[in-house]
């Protein structure tokens, strides 16, 4: 993969967290967008797409999983598949465990460190309606959220539908989000 210029708009170094990473929604639409993201060279240089999920994996048995996944679509070519997964890492943890928020906290800090960058971080819930909640709080009280820098650095949440149960549940998560985020 080519490199962009550092000042390019493209080549801004960021974190794409998926929680859920080991379900479903990973395996049909998430992890084959980003591979024809990757293909079609819409990827910055400085790229990271961490998997969290509550299976006790390895990150062997998580690149595993996502060699699976592409390999699926014959074709798909082996040779890229390899080069995309570099950009994998694996990090497991309980939804409702504050730990689990800290030490993801603390593994973001290590790469913006090796980067010397303050990196956008996309956090994206792939998960049950039922773990929104937890894991909005969580993301808010390890600071997670936090942009690192007022210039650059910002971060995003992104939620899956279906948003709630229902009406009231969906209006009840959307005060909980103005509540903890800043809309922007």
């Amino acid at each position: 993969m080519e490199s962009l210029p550092p000042t390019s708009p493209k080549n801004i170094p960021t974190m794409f967290i998926i929680f859920g990473a080991t379900g479903d929604l990973m395996a049909k639409k998430i992890t084959p967008a980003l591979f024809q993201l990757y293909i079609n060279k819409k990827l910055p240089s400085m790229f990271k797409i961490i998997g969290f999920s509550r299976r006790n994996l390895t990150q062997e048995e998580f690149m595993t999983h996502v060699r699976h996944i592409l390999k699926s679509n014959k074709k798909n070519n082996v040779d890229q598949i390899e080069s995309f997964l570099k950009f994998f890492m694996y990090h497991q943890g309980e939804f409702d465990t504050s730990e689990s928020y800290t030490t993801l906290a603390s593994y973001l800090g290590r790469v913006d460190g090796e980067w010397r960058a303050c990196s956008n971080k996309l956090f994206y819930l792939a998960v049950p309606p039922k773990n929104y909640k937890t894991i909005f709080e969580n993301l808010k009280t390890s600071g997670l959220t936090l942009p690192c820098g007022p210039e650059e650095g910002w971060t995003r949440v992104i939620v899956e539908k279906p948003f709630g149960k229902n009406a009231e549940t969906a209006q009840e998560l959307d005060i909980l989000l103005g509540k903890l985020f800043k809309e922007e």
